[in-house]
């Protein structure tokens, strides 16, 4: 896998002031402005539309759930991608955060499409949710998601993740989203 932009993400606006740099290009953003990049990985081996995984850190409004942060996610991705279908939420842990797994499949302009995400919880970091997502072409969905998810059980934050306790896994606003395969659960 190649690495298109390789920095990992700034947690807090007042970290911002001063150089930066980005894939051999340095600049110096003005002092009040957030951080938002996200690293981009794929397999080129796969050609252009075979896969690839973007790791970034999303604004979350205080005070709202994870599960609340994944719905209003999906929710976007539904204006956004064609015939989007969300297939799986599943509650996991990635250095002992919290975290939640969603599948999805859509129509890309190369064909049909399949992905996975995963957004954790991490409480040392207030107002920002991790989110890791892997899309690919359905031809290389056998392949490419364990891979994502071999990339996400390798995770680790630095000094260590914070256990957190589990969320109630009752129905939500987000259920009416997903629409369970045969054979997987929610």
């Amino acid at each position: 896998m190649s690495v298109l932009a390789r920095r990992p993400p700034v947690r807090d606006a007042s970290m911002v002031a001063g150089k930066r740099a980005l894939g051999g290009f340095s600049f110096e953003p003005p002092p009040t402005w957030e951080d938002t990049s996200i690293a981009v990985y794929e397999a080129p081996e796969m050609g252009t539309a075979g896969s690839k995984v973007t790791v970034s850190w999303l604004p979350r409004e205080a005070g709202v759930s994870l599960r609340k942060h994944v719905t209003t996610w999906a929710q976007s991705l539904k204006g956004t991608l064609d015939g989007v279908q969300f297939t799986e939420l599943a509650p996991v842990l990635v250095d002992g955060c919290e975290a939640l797994r969603t599948s999805m499949t859509w129509k890309g302009p190369s064909g049909a499409m399949a992905g996975a995400a995963v957004h954790v919880d991490q409480p040392a970091i207030a107002k920002k949710v991790l989110t890791l997502t892997c899309m690919c072409t359905s031809a290389n969905q056998a392949s490419s998601i364990p891979a994502f998810d071999k990339l996400v059980a390798s995770g680790r934050f630095e000094g260590g993740g914070s256990r957190v306790p589990r969320s109630p896994a009752g129905p939500g606003e987000i259920d009416s989203l997903f629409v369970p395969m045969p054979g997987r659960g929610r």
